[in-house]
């Protein structure tokens, strides 16, 4: 029987690896980049003898930011669980080549059998962020161990926009 649960667990992650979209480049100025759930990574921890989803990642290539020293992110971030684990909170974190750009709380809730996505929205401007080559999005479940083992994301809709501060 255990066989068969590792069996089950490889195989589903292969289905997800399968499904994997790689994500889109960001280009300053230009339109927002639109990111689904199939264009996170999974992040994945080991809890006893269990793998849980503790968060989500993506990283996007960032085009056409030489020589902008001073730059505005605008994020928007829509994140859904099954109805029955929609009751959960989620951190979004936004870094340029290493460098925080900033963070949003969302939270989701269940009121009967309807589910309310977690949104929010983030606007920073950053500057003396040359070497602006790469961003990461990472999207943490937040709450006890149980909350994390529980929630089970479906989908997310993130957006995000660069611009050059112009002077």
């Amino acid at each position: 029987m255990k066989t068969f649960y590792v069996l089950l667990l490889a195989g589903w992650h292969s289905i997800a690896a399968a499904q994997q979209l790689p994500p889109p480049a960001v280009t300053v100025n230009q339109e927002a980049v639109q990111l689904s759930i199939e264009q996170f990574t999974p992040v994945i921890e080991n809890w006893g003898s269990r793998k849980v989803v503790v968060g989500y990642e993506a990283w996007l290539d960032v085009k056409a930011s030489e020589g902008k020293s001073s730059l505005l992110f605008k994020a928007q971030s829509e994140v859904a669980g099954r109805w029955f684990s929609a009751n959960f909170a989620m951190t979004a974190k936004l870094s340029c080549s290493g460098i925080p750009v900033g963070m949003m709380k969302m939270y989701g809730k269940r009121v009967g059998n309807e589910s309310t996505p977690a949104q929010g929205q983030l606007i920073e401007v950053r500057h003396q962020l040359d070497q602006c080559q790469q961003v990461r999005i990472y999207l943490a479940k937040e709450g006890n161990l149980s909350r994390q083992f529980y929630t089970k994301i479906e989908k997310i809709d993130f957006s995000l926009k660069i611009y050059a501060e112009t002077v």
